[in-house]
């Protein structure tokens, strides 16, 4: 799922990106200008913000481009991901 996800955006985007895009900077700006959204919304209006999950996926939207751009796996990244994600719950779980 995640593959045809990211081959999705890549269709969409993915040359425009390798044009115009010179360094992370651009992707880690677009990222932070995303979460901000989100964080406005939330104070303003709570986790029951209209929009509120669209604001979210625009985040992996956006972090699919960056790995677009960066010619990487999402799904391989994401299975590293959630591995590192169970193992940290795990030991949260276990310390209390």
């Amino acid at each position: 799922m995640i593959r045809e996800a990211q081959e999705a955006i890549r269709e969409i985007s993915g040359d425009f990106h390798k044009r115009t895009v010179t360094t992370s900077a651009f992707f880690f700006a677009l990222l932070m200008e995303q979460i901000g959204q989100c964080a406005r919304k939330y104070i303003h209006e709570g986790r029951e913000a209209e929009g509120m999950p669209e604001d979210i996926m625009d985040i992996i939207v956006a972090c699919l481009c960056y790995l677009n751009w960066l010619d990487s796996d999402a799904e391989k990244a994401f299975d590293s991901a959630l591995e590192k994600h169970r193992k940290d719950i795990e030991l949260l779980v276990h310390a209390r």
